[in-house]
């Protein structure tokens, strides 16, 4: 195992900073008050920043800050003016989210590195590619990304030598969505997950009905995931080419992140053993997995029993006194050795109490006999799990006070000049420049006995409670006759290191030639974003997305629909089964739909391996004089395919996104999101692409690796439903990859709006949404937009939900 492999240590707070670097983080990851994915975490103020900036550069630890969300337009010159100030300070790298964003600080900050945030959704190697080859040297790669792909990617970023780094997420938190693909909180609470407010929604309670409303479960958290425990597994991971494990949570509290940060950094460093495995299980614990980067099944990954925190179970109660209760240990492979202040959780039958461990009677390696605590109702059989841990606080404590810091290694070459002075030449792995320091003192002929390598090596490396540590030592042009005293040599190792020290956390800030021409970029980027700009005039077009050959029969005959999206991603059961048909599939749509022009909606999350099929779709296609634009949400997908292609699910909330993406991979259309409010909506410009923009459609609110492969049983059964506990009836439909995607149980309709949108924005294409509506329901839109479209009132009732909203429309997301 290469134990290069890094550890990035998440941090919410000076506190937690702290414990991060003394306990062995190698490079952390936090926020300032805005413009970071976890807003509710206590974060950091711009002085914070500095000095959390200063510190962790003191202790040879690497700062990267999230600015992982979507920006708006309007926030634009602010945020450049925040990453300036990151910049200037010596931040080492900001994580991204915004293609957009990421284009302005290549530009304006070349010397800034990128890091693609896990919000990018990156899960193959084409989007990686592309990455590299646009300004990033990270990528933090999907939690769904199984370590086999993970391999492949490494490899093929070596075999075509591009400089760019792969970071996984080994342990916390998982989100039940693809990152950056969720939508859910946005729509259900105005919280966004593409703004940093995620409201969690998938901890909520959930009941699966089919398409009768026959319930398949119970209420449970059916999309609460277990947390992601790779421990067991971190050799594997680092074999398959990982330059760095990430650790979730931000929000998480000192011993947490002090012992995930410690275990994960030995574990590297191959010490595993249980001891430290049980310091993972008692920080916080909502059943532990694997997770699908080792090749889980769903039903491994999602716990669908409970949302939070369980604590770690220990055992069971085996008998209940008056005034005691005694538990039989039930993990003989981790025995937990209870103490006073211990937190103990009691669980029977769904309902749960809990007290703390005031008195221990007995204990041994079997079991243990403690005082229960007036008016705590535990029950014989309960379940026990640990809930606090004062060994757990003990342990992280003194993880902390030993500061398993990394000592920068500095190797020495020495040698005396004509005037007698030593003259020590440094270098280090963390400075690219070799620095040479020259002695004030010197040294003097010998008397008696002439100072010797060994001497001089040892007084050197003598580098005590400083942040470096002596490596080689090699000598030029030493002479054998002469002497200085000791208290001298320890004098001159003091005045090195002090020099070393100053000059490596100088070459963290920009210099002031650097700074300078940043600001000159920075201006003129301003004078250019403020500047009014061109518009392009087009007649507003419709769209229509489907997925039948049926319903295309019924678009022929409306005129007013020039572009028809097909979607054959939910008809067929593998993506084998997928790849076969849709070829025949889009001959017969085109046959039908002569005078429509046709796009090719590709799966969502299409795999590379799939690309030589799509690819030799499309040439026969091509030999049939079939002219067919394809759509993919997909950055590296586009890259990939010699064809005119069409954006969506990319988050587009900006120019700058739709002139990069316009410009490469060259997206010819790009569908806005659908989170942004109708006055975000005005300033976006059509003058490098198309726009596109949804107005009528059920809103897919989350994609999900999760099969539900135990609680779907009935194949036949094609449609069904999470209900919440309103009795909202969420859609839920599997695709041929078996990914599962969540719809909204409500159905945008922004029919009210249809002429403020034409008359008031650049938006050139107005989508509607028929995929998951029957043909009769077809119909009925079709006929309703269509009067919308000649001026003529309209009504529209359809026959399976009436239930409309306008979504963000007006109220957009919320900006600090």
């Amino acid at each position: 195992m290469n134990n290069e492999c890094k550890i990035l240590a998440p941090v919410g707070s000076m506190k937690t900073l702290s414990a991060a670097v003394f306990s062995g983080a190698d490079y952390v990851y936090l926020s300032g008050n805005k413009y970071g994915a976890r807003y509710f975490a206590d974060n950091f103020n711009y002085d914070e920043l500095k000095e959390a900036i200063n510190f962790c550069h003191e202790y040879n630890v690497k700062v990267f800050v999230t600015v992982n969300i979507s920006i708006c337009e309007s926030e634009i010159v602010d945020v450049v003016d925040y990453v300036f100030y990151l910049y200037s300070h010596g931040v080492d790298a900001v994580i991204i989210q915004d293609i957009g964003l990421g284009c302005i600080i290549n530009n304006l900050m070349p010397n800034l590195e990128l890091h693609a945030s896990t919000q990018m959704t990156i899960y193959d190697y084409s989007f990686v590619k592309w990455l590299c080859e646009n300004g990033y040297s990270n990528v933090n790669l999907s939690r769904e990304v199984p370590i086999d792909r993970i391999k492949n990617i490494t490899t093929n970023i070596h075999r075509f030598n591009h400089d760019m780094n792969v970071e996984v997420f080994g342990h916390g938190a998982l989100c039940y969505c693809y990152s950056g693909q969720c939508l859910m909180s946005s729509f259900l609470g105005g919280r966004s997950g593409n703004r940093g407010l995620c409201a969690q929604p998938c901890r909520m309670r959930y009941t699966l009905e089919d398409e009768y409303g026959s319930k398949l479960t119970s209420s449970t958290y059916l999309l609460s995931t277990k947390d992601l425990c790779t421990y067991n597994n971190i050799e594997e991971i680092v074999d398959a080419g990982v330059n760095s494990i990430k650790i979730e949570g931000r929000m998480k509290p000192v011993e947490y992140v002090s012992s995930s940060v410690y275990v994960y950094r030995c574990a590297i460093d191959g010490d595993i053993n249980r001891d430290n495995y049980l310091l993972l299980n008692l920080a916080f614990n909502r059943g532990l997995t694997s997770g699908y980067i080792m090749n889980n099944e769903s039903s491994n990954v999602v716990g669908r029993e409970r949302s939070g925190s369980q604590g770690y179970p220990i055992g069971r109660v085996i008998k209940v006194d008056e005034n005691s209760v005694t538990i039989k240990f039930g993990n003989k492979r981790f025995p937990t050795k209870i103490v006073n202040g211990d937190g103990l959780k009691f669980e029977y039958d769904g309902e749960s109490c809990g007290m703390y461990v005031s008195r221990i009677f007995s204990q041994s390696k079997n079991k243990i006999k403690i005082l229960l605590r007036k008016n705590i109702p535990v029950k014989e059989d309960s379940m026990v799990y640990i809930t606090y841990s004062k060994y757990l606080n003990k342990t992280t404590k003194q993880i902390i006070n030993q500061k398993n810091i990394h000592k920068t290694t500095l190797n020495l070459n020495v040698s005396i000049n004509n005037e007698g002075k030593l003259v020590i030449k440094c270098m280090s792995d963390h400075y690219k420049k070799t620095l040479t320091f020259t002695s004030k003192d010197k040294f003097e002929k010998a008397i008696n006995k002439p100072l010797t390598k060994d001497v001089i090596n040892k007084q050197l490396a003598k580098t005590g409670n400083t942040n470096y540590k002596i490596g080689k030592i090699s000598y030029e042009n030493f002479q054998e006759d002469l002497f200085m005293p000791t208290s001298t040599l320890n004098n001159i190792r003091r005045q090195l290191i002090e020099y070393v020290d100053k000059t490596i956390m100088n070459s963290y800030i920009p210099t002031k030639n650097e700074i300078k021409e940043v600001k000159n970029n920075i201006e003129i980027f301003k004078n250019n974003h403020y500047k009014k700009h061109e518009t392009k005039t087009s007649n507003t077009q419709w769209n229509i997305y489907i997925s039948s050959i049926e319903q295309a029969l019924i678009i022929k005959d409306y005129d007013f629909i020039e572009y028809v999206y097909y979607d054959a991603n939910y008809n067929y059961e593998t993506i084998d089964e997928y790849l076969e048909n849709i070829y025949d599939d889009l001959v017969k749509l085109n046959k039908t739909l002569s005078n429509k022009k046709i796009v090719w909606i590709l799966p969502q999350l299409l795999l590379d391996k799939d690309l030589p099929s799509v690819s030799e779709i499309l040439l026969k296609l091509q030999l049939e004089d079939i002219d067919i634009i394809v759509q993919s949400d997909n950055i590296g997908v586009c890259d990939a395919l010699d064809v005119d292609c069409y954006g969506s699910n990319l988050n587009i909330y900006n120019n700058y996104s739709i002139e990069k993406l316009a410009k490469t991979p060259g997206f010819k259309r790009l569908a806005i999101s659908n989170e942004l409010a109708f006055n975000d909506i005005k300033q976006l410009r059509n003058t490098s692409c198309q726009l596109e923009y949804m107005v009528f459609g059920y809103i897919q609110l989350m994609l999900s690796k999760d099969d539900f492969n135990t609680l779907i049983c009935d194949d036949n059964i094609s449609n069904f439903y999470l209900v919440d506990k309103r009795n909202n009836r969420f859609k839920l439909k599997l695709d041929c990859y078996k990914q599962s995607h969540i719809f909204d149980y409500r159905i945008l309709d922004l029919s009210r709006q249809i002429n403020k949108i034409k008359n008031n924005t650049q938006i050139d294409f107005l989508s509607i949404d028929s995929r998951l509506f029957n043909l009769d329901d077809t119909k009925t839109i079709l006929h309703h937009f269509n009067n919308i479209n000649n001026n003529k009132s309209s009504t529209l009732t359809l026959n399976v939900n009436n239930n409309f909203y306008e979504a963000n429309f007006e109220k957009g997301v919320y900006k600090k």
